[in-house]
């Protein structure tokens, strides 16, 4: 465990019952998720029994140690206590407002819940891990590092703020294999850049849509105009929300090159973002 882990987290946690128990003692070779969560929150409600079945399959086994940390954002100490009494792991005490503003800040929450994963050295394996741990209710994919490529339907976290290549390929079934093999190859290769450059947070999420009907796919193809799914046609946008739109390719052949060369592009400057359609 990292030395300043207190002076991150605290000298002390609030365990189970209202104990305090030592930071550096509790999460001692542990892999740390920290939780920004509040019992007003709805999401928050659906997603907090999924992290505890997690939690409670993988507690006592050696090859999965892990602990988890509840940052409060509960109104008053009352709603905390009620809240955090049906959680089995630990919290940032509810009266050090001052250290749960710090957290805050520090992991750049800006919406809960918001769930991030920690090395035992307090080093980040994931930023927003709340979409991995919905999707593998067996925990085996723990601690759940961020994938190259994930479908919106399973995971978007992140959409919104970050900017995102999405490849819609819902009745391309026969090219499947060969279209995710040339998005998860530019993930690579932007991965390893951001490793190079010694960036922590991803500044390129790349998705995929793959079922076709309603969803988030289907609400993507509305935002940005795309129209019907054509079968055997694959469609590639860049979405950028947090700048305020999108850029869509307009040949439908969709290769590793051009992937790439669309986000160059996008990243030189050289291509212009239009307006989402408004939510119907």
């Amino acid at each position: 465990m990292a030395s300043w882990a207190p002076a991150l987290f605290g000298d002390t946690l609030v365990a189970e019952g209202g104990s305090e128990v030592k930071t550096e003692d509790a999460l001692k070779d542990k892999i740390v998720g920290v939780y920004f969560s509040a019992h007003w929150c709805g999401p928050c409600r659906q997603f907090t029994p999924k992290l505890i079945e997690a939690y409670d399959k993988m507690l006592g086994d050696p090859a999965k140690p892990f602990e988890v940390i509840f940052v409060s954002g509960d109104r008053d100490e009352a709603g905390f206590k009620e809240y955090f009494g049906s959680m089995p792991w630990l919290a940032v005490p509810f009266d050090d407002e001052k250290r749960r503003d710090a957290l805050n800040e520090y992991f750049g929450v800006q919406g809960i819940p918001h769930f991030v994963m920690l090395t035992p050295d307090l080093k980040m394996i994931n930023p927003n891990a709340r979409g991995s741990v919905m999707s593998d209710p067996a925990c085996e994919e723990f601690p759940w590092r961020p994938k190259l490529v994930t479908d919106v339907d399973e995971d978007c976290e992140g959409i919104n703020d970050t900017t995102t290549v999405v490849l819609l390929m819902e009745e391309c079934g026969d090219d499947w294999d060969d279209l995710t093999a040339a998005i998860t190859a530019v993930a690579k290769d932007v991965k390893n850049a951001e490793e190079a450059r010694g960036e922590d947070e991803r500044s390129t999420l790349f998705m995929t849509v793959t079922e076709t009907g309603g969803g988030i796919g289907a609400q993507l193809r509305k935002l940005c105009g795309l129209g019907r799914a054509a079968s055997g046609v694959p469609q590639l946008v860049l979405m950028d929300l947090g700048v305020g739109g999108y850029v869509k390719l307009e040949s439908k052949d969709v290769t590793k090159d051009a992937i790439a060369s669309l986000l160059a592009d996008y990243r030189a400057g050289k291509l212009e973002l239009q307006s989402p359609n408004p939510a119907r």
